[in-house]
């Protein structure tokens, strides 16, 4: 976690700087977080942790500025509403059993 907040959070407040006259990131800068989001992501699954905490750790050392997320939700809603959400939603559909959605039976009494 130290590493997140030492290391990456400087390098990513530097990558991520404005590159354009209008204050839009560089090009690479998706390329840049979806490396990070990803590697901390395995890192995290690597020490026995959730995915989803290494994924969370590195967006709180994302910089916060406005422009940054404009732009990446520019880049990545298309691709989450699109591609990811169906998986989702096919994933819960998979892991639902209808037994235990139905009333359980009534048992017979013992006399």
């Amino acid at each position: 976690m130290a590493v997140v907040f030492l290391v990456l959070k400087p390098l990513y407040a530097r990558v991520l700087r404005p590159a354009a006259a209008d204050g839009e990131p560089a090009a690479a800068a998706l390329l840049w977080v979806l490396v990070g989001v990803l590697a901390c992501a395995a890192f995290a699954e690597w020490i026995g942790l959730h995915a989803v905490f290494g994924a969370f750790l590195f967006g709180v050392c994302l910089p916060r500025d406005d422009r940054l997320l404009q732009f990446l939700a520019r880049r990545i809603e298309p691709v989450a509403i699109l591609l990811l959400m169906p998986v989702v939603f096919a994933l819960a559909g998979q892991n639902t059993t209808t037994p235990r959605c139905l009333p359980a039976p009534a048992s017979p009494r013992s006399a």
